[in-house]
């Protein structure tokens, strides 16, 4: 708690049939800065994809503690000031919404997809294609963002959905 820089990484599923999850960028991200004594890192696994994954390299770092489905996400968000998933990771909106920094990372496509991209890639979030992240420069992503007002919010901006339900209902 007490580290500079408090880094959760969320493992990604395999976008169905058009990219992959980015956990190999995840993965070299892990390497370059598991032993930084400024760095803590939470990786959180995918339900569906950690049985495929060989965690065996990373588990060799002091300052990596993996967690699965007994972690809550919001509790990982919440702990951290550095929000890193692919351009296909739904967990990516909340730490928008909260204005954390952001990394997207762009997922390999498969070719009858190349010319597919998130949409993440015009919003407010730190996009990056490769492993080229310099903690210290990444800004703060914006929680009244374009695409978290389209995607999140249903073009109706950061409205309480609540009041709009119990509206709805009466």
């Amino acid at each position: 708690n007490d580290r500079k820089f408090r880094v959760a990484i969320f493992m990604g599923g395999i976008a169905q049939h058009t990219a992959t999850s980015g956990w190999y960028a995840q993965e070299e991200f892990i390497i370059e800065n598991g032993n930084n004594p400024d760095v803590a890192i939470i990786v959180k696994l995918h339900p569906r994809e950690t049985e495929f994954i060989d965690l065996r390299m990373i588990l060799q770092f002091e300052n990596v503690k993996i967690v699965h489905k007994e972690t809550d996400r919001s509790r990982i968000v919440k702990w951290s000031n550095i929000v890193i998933c692919s351009d296909h990771c739904s967990t990516i909106f909340s730490p928008m919404i909260l204005s954390k920094k952001v990394v997207a990372i762009r997922g390999k496509h498969i070719p009858m997809y190349k010319d597919c991209f998130s949409p993440l890639v015009n919003s407010s979030v730190n996009f990056i294609d490769k492993n080229n992240i310099n903690l210290s420069e990444l800004r703060n992503a914006d929680s009244l963002d374009s695409i978290t007002n389209e995607i999140c919010w249903g073009n109706n901006g950061p409205i309480d959905l609540a009041d709009k339900l119990l509206s709805y209902l009466h």
